[in-house]
C-alpha cells in the first residue's frame, strides 16, 4: 500500500489463488482500511525480509485481517525490489475511489474498475475450526503468536483514523483545525494525544463529515 496516494500492488497470480482457496477477493480485503475503528499493529516477524503491518477490521459486517506492507511514492529506476514472487509483469496496481471503489491503474495511465468477486456465501459457511486452519495455512500471512501480540505497539490510533478517511496528513490536519506539526508527532510516536485529544478523535471517527461541517461553519 501507498498512504500518499491510496494505491494498492497486488501480485495477480497470488490474489488468484487465495479466491479459489478462501473465497476473499483482495479487492474486498483492501476495504479494512475503510473501517475508521480498525486496529492496527507491526507485524514483528522479520522473516519475510521487509517492515510489514496487520491490520484488523470490518468489511460489510465481516471481520477481516489484513497483512500489508507500505511503500512510499518513488521512481521506478528506485524502487525497490518488489516482494518475492511478485514481477512488475504480474503485478496489480488498484486505486481507491472517492466513493470506496477500486480502480485498476493500467500500464499507460488509464483505469478500469475492480469488480470485488468475493464469494461471501462461501465465507461465511466456514466455521471456526475452518477459518483458523485457513489461517494457519497462510504462509504469507500466518496469525501473530500471544507473545508476539503482547510486544506489539498498536500504530496511533490517529494515522489508521486519517487513513480510512482517504485523507493525507495535509488535508486531516487542515479539515479538523489540527496543527500539522502535532499530527505528525502523534503519528509517528513522538508524542500522544491527550484526553481531550482523543475525546476529539473518537467524535470525528464516529461522525467525520458533521465535525467538518460545523468546524467550516457550513449549514446542513
Amino acid at each position: 500500500m501507498n498512504d500518499e496516494t491510496q494505491e494498492f500492488e497486488w501480485d495477480s497470480a497470488k490474489a488468484e489463488a487465495y479466491l479459489r482457496k478462501h473465497g476473499i477477493a483482495f479487492e474486498a480485503a483492501q476495504r479494512v482500511f475503510d473501517d475508521l475503528f480498525a486496529v492496527e499493529v507491526p507485524d514483528l516477524d522479520l522473516s519475510y525480509g521487509e517492515v510489514r503491518f496487520v491490520i484488523t477490521g470490518m468489511v460489510d459486517g465481516r471481520l477481516l485481517r489484513v497483512v500489508f506492507t507500505e511503500r512510499r511514492a518513488v521512481s521506478e529506476s528506485s524502487q525497490p525490489a518488489r516482494q518475492q514472487g511478485m514481477s512488475k509483469g504480474n503485478t496489480i496496481i488498484a486505486r481507491r475511489n472517492p466513493d470506496g471503489t477500486i480502480s485498476q491503474v493500467l500500464p499507460d495511465g488509464t483505469t478500469r474498475p475492480l469488480p470485488d468477486r468475493t464469494d461471501w456465501t462461501r465465507v461465511d459457511a466456514m466455521s471456526e475450526e475452518e477459518v483458523e486452519a485457513a489461517a494457519m495455512a497462510d504462509a504469507d500471512a500466518k496469525p501473530m503468536t500471544p507473545e508476539q501480540l503482547a510486544q506489539a505497539k498498536p500504530v496511533p490510533r490517529v494515522r489508521t483514523l486519517r487513513r480510512a478517511l482517504g485523507l493525507t496528513q495535509e488535508e486531516f490536519a487542515a479539515r479538523y483545525h489540527i496543527p500539522l506539526g502535532t499530527l505528525r508527532d502523534w503519528e509517528q510516536g513522538r508524542t500522544e494525544p491527550d484526553q481531550p485529544a482523543r475525546a476529539y478523535l473518537k467524535v470525528i471517527a464516529s461522525n467525520p463529515e458533521e465535525v467538518s461541517r460545523a468546524l467550516a461553519g457550513r449549514p446542513r
